[in-house]
């Protein structure tokens, strides 16, 4: 949520006036650039934690958290520090709001169409 707030603000104020205008392929190519980073940025916790991973388990570990799938390469999550738990949950609970705020404008428009 930072990073697509601080890349928002940047193209703000980077970007001319008159050429502000986002269209869908912009907010397509931001979503997705937001996500990426996100999961890298995410991923390098799981990189320097005590589990040991290499760098294709971390980043699947993040985009497994930050999608909520709930699939993980950890073989016994239980043993893990705290605080690793505590990013894992995190990037869950994240993964889960993000589904449900992305989600939550389109029920409007779908409640409009159908009821109306």
């Amino acid at each position: 949520m930072i990073t697509g707030l601080v890349i928002v603000l940047s193209a703000v104020f980077l970007i001319p006036k008159s050429q502000l205008g986002i269209w869908s392929r912009d907010g397509f190519h931001l979503v997705f650039f937001v996500w990426l980073f996100s999961i890298l940025l995410g991923s390098l916790c799981y990189y320097f934690a005590p589990a040991g991973m290499n760098w294709i388990d971390a980043i699947f570990e993040s985009a497994c958290g930050f999608a909520t799938t709930g699939a993980t390469t950890i073989i016994d999550v239980e043993a893990l520090p705290l605080s690793f738990l505590l990013w894992r949950s995190t990037s869950h609970w994240r993964g889960a709001w993000e589904s449900y705020s992305s989600l939550w404008p389109c029920s409007h428009f779908w409640e409009s169409a159908v009821f109306s």
